[in-house]
């Protein structure tokens, strides 16, 4: 790569950082940082057990979240220590791994399909809301995504080229990726399904040619990496989770949940084998099941109706429609429709396939297995590889005539008004499809709306607004305050029924907070009805 593209790239790579310093200045913390980054301190302190109560998604890797405090409790008063040690600091190193996501995306594409796509698909790595919103927080969202992706990157290395070191190198960044996220277990079926694509039509020859030492041999070398990656991973989760409780036999484990419960009672004999995981390791998912069966979740949200139980198959359809915005989902339209009428240049299961099947995997898998529907940012991991497929747009950018140049331009920049118009906001983004914002929440709500992040906006508000009510607890008129959040109903779903069923709001704070003007006599006619 030439100099002056190094350049480039770290003028974009300064751009994101600064976007996501600037947006996150006044942001308080959301719902669940406080968790990650304690629960990331205690695996520093070597206090693994120590998990917040009923929050089974945490996971060892936000200890480096943590690190900035403990190297700072090392040195001596000064700036530097209490820079290190506060909270906020620790947003930083997701902020960094962003920067690691974002240079991938970009090496990636350019690999694929030349230096112009590389630098389209960084650009619209840099005008993704979503990945800029949560680049920001101490979660492990940002995290999973660059796992997944520099995993993928490396897997499709080793399968083009081949190599013990290629090997290793995907296999450990496999293996971390499972102290990120659980959902990052699917990263093993990913890899064989990607095998397969990639080597069925040579498997079929020498099915079809009878050589069946070839295929032996085939099979023996796949059995061998399937254990070797395995490995790997079982040593990165007990590292991560420092050993506690590993070889405890399934008998042993106190499961809350009715479907884990069941798998204990029925694993008979198998079920007095040491396991070779830490204990804390499947007490996540029994959580999380746990919540599912018994609805001590948030309720799940779409168009103004909830459930619970019950989750609302293709949510993350919609999520992406009203979510992403319109110019970059024209982007990846076309740039699958140019991947199309040029198939026959490409090499589909040389290289897309390495995309295109944890996209679809993903999708199939959020859309109609996932039940807790928290928010669009589950769809996070995969994203990235969108942006990558993207730049396919611009394999061709020298051939591109004067029109089709004005046309990506215009493109463009409609992008870059539409995500800018709402910063500082990136985590309540919605596209033109919501034109009045304030309405948002009749689509979407949750961590899609607010998570928290607006506190600081709202206490401002009240004290320029002294006469506000906030979250009035009965029916009252005035100005009324109240987070969109509780409105719909997420909590507590009668609680705000007579003011989102008789009233539209007037304004908002932050997208997060709804502003409503309650006359005396509205509020008597809406009690009647």
């Amino acid at each position: 790569m030439k100099r002056v593209h190094w350049l480039w790239l770290l003028v974009f790579l300064a751009g994101i950082l600064f976007l996501e310093l600037a947006s996150i200045r006044e942001k308080t913390f959301t719902a669940d940082e406080e968790d990650h980054y304690g629960y990331g301190w205690n695996i520093l302190m070597l206090n693994p057990d120590s998990r917040i109560v009923g929050n089974g998604t945490l996971m060892p890797f936000n200890s480096l979240n943590a690190l900035p405090r403990l190297i700072g409790r090392q040195l001596p008063e000064g700036r530097i220590r209490n820079f290190l040690i506060d909270l906020e600091t620790g947003r930083l190193v997701t902020m960094l791994f962003s920067l690691l996501l974002a240079f991938y995306v970009f090496k990636w594409s350019r690999e694929l399909y030349g230096i112009a796509a590389g630098f389209f698909s960084l650009f619209l790595f840099a005008f993704s809301p979503t990945l800029i919103a949560h680049s920001r927080l101490i979660t492990n969202d940002i995290f999973s995504a660059c796992l997944m992706t520099v995993s993928l990157y490396y897997f499709w290395r080793f399968i083009s080229s081949g190599g013990w070191k290629l090997a290793i190198i995907t296999a450990v960044l496999a293996g971390v990726s499972q102290v990120v996220k659980y959902t990052m277990l699917a990263i093993y079926p990913i890899f064989i399904v990607i095998l397969l694509c990639n080597q069925n039509k040579e498997i079929a020859g020498i099915i079809r040619e009878g050589k069946w030492k070839a295929l032996a041999q085939r099979c023996l070398v796949f059995s061998g990496y399937c254990l070797f990656f395995g490995l790997i991973g079982l040593l990165m989760i007990n590292v991560g989770f420092l050993f506690h409780g590993t070889f405890t036999p399934l008998d042993e484990y106190n499961f809350k949940s009715l479907s884990w419960q069941t798998i204990q009672s029925q694993s008979g004999l198998l079920g007095q084998v040491p396991l070779p995981l830490p204990t804390l390791y499947l007490e996540g998912p029994d959580d999380r099941k746990w919540e599912e069966e018994t609805g001590e979740h948030a309720n799940n949200y779409l168009f103004g109706e909830l459930r619970n139980p019950g989750y609302f198959p293709g949510y993350f359809f919609w999520a992406y429609l009203y979510k992403v915005p319109l110019a970059l989902q024209l982007t990846i339209i076309l740039s699958g429709i140019v991947y199309l009428k040029n198939r026959r240049s490409y090499a589909f299961r040389k290289n897309e396939i390495f995309l295109w099947v944890p996209i679809l995997l993903f999708t199939i898998y959020l859309n109609f297995f996932l039940f807790i529907q928290s928010g669009f940012r589950f769809i996070i991991p995969v994203f990235p590889l969108l942006l990558v497929m993207g730049g396919n747009l611009l394999k061709n950018w020298q051939a591109f005539s004067r029109a089709a140049r004005i046309g990506i331009g215009l493109l463009s920049t409609c992008l870059i008004v539409s995500v800018l118009s709402y910063f500082p906001h990136y985590l309540s983004y919605f596209n033109e499809l919501v034109w009045d914002r304030k309405l948002a929440y009749k689509i979407l709500a949750d961590s899609n709306l607010g998570w928290g992040q607006n506190r600081n906006y709202l206490d401002r508000y009240r004290s320029e607004h002294p006469e506000v009510i906030f979250s009035p607890t009965y029916p009252r008129a005035g100005r009324i305050v109240l987070r969109a959040n509780d409105l719909v109903g997420l909590f507590r779903p009668g609680e705000y029924r007579w003011l989102r069923e008789n009233f539209e709001p007037v304004d908002h704070v932050a997208y997060t907070y709804l502003v409503y003007d309650v006359t005396p006599e509205s509020l008597q006619d809406a009690l009647r009805r």
